[in-house]
């Protein structure tokens, strides 16, 4: 005889008020298993994602504004008289130097072109050191890759700068 035919036999030899319990207190358990292990874990699960998402969203529209405001005070000048002749190595690790930006690695490529990382930086002090190289000395950066971190603020970045000569 099977599991199965000893339940139902068994269940059949209740009476009609213990069988009507029974079967209200399978229904609340299955509800109950349903609730905690798919319906709760999926509500908090996309809560924290849509939190997430707006948080990056206001991230997003921060750096956008901000990059917006250093394009705007940048004005069309540009001074290269500040460079002097000096190489695009120097003038990017001097006046990062100055900035107290610290650079993680850097990386002289082929082309003219020097390539800087850095794991975690202040956002606004990327730009205006970006605004700086550009205003003050006429470099420019011919490739970025941006990342977040973390950190409200703080980006992972990858530079890559084209030297036009001094």
């Amino acid at each position: 005889m099977s599991v199965m035919t000893e339940l139902t036999d068994k269940f059949k030899a209740m009476e009609n008020r213990e069988q009507k319990i029974l079967v209200s207190g399978l229904i609340f358990v299955l509800l109950f298993i349903v609730y905690s292990m798919i319906y709760k874990p999926m509500t908090s699960s996309i809560g924290s994602l849509q939190k997430s998402n707006a948080e990056n969203q206001q991230l997003r529209i921060w750096m956008a504004e901000s990059v917006a405001a250093i394009k705007n005070s940048s004005g069309s000048k540009s001074n290269t008289n500040k460079r002097r002749g000096r190489s695009l190595n120097e003038v990017i690790n001097s006046t990062a130097s100055d900035a107290k930006i610290s650079i993680s690695r850097s990386q002289p490529r082929d082309n003219n072109q020097y390539q800087i990382w850095f794991d975690q930086i202040v956002f606004n002090e990327l730009l205006v050191w970006l605004n700086v190289l550009q205003t003050d000395f006429g470099v420019y950066v011919s490739n970025i890759n941006l990342g977040t971190t973390n950190k409200n603020g703080l980006v992972r970045v990858n530079l890559t700068f084209q030297d036009i000569g001094s």
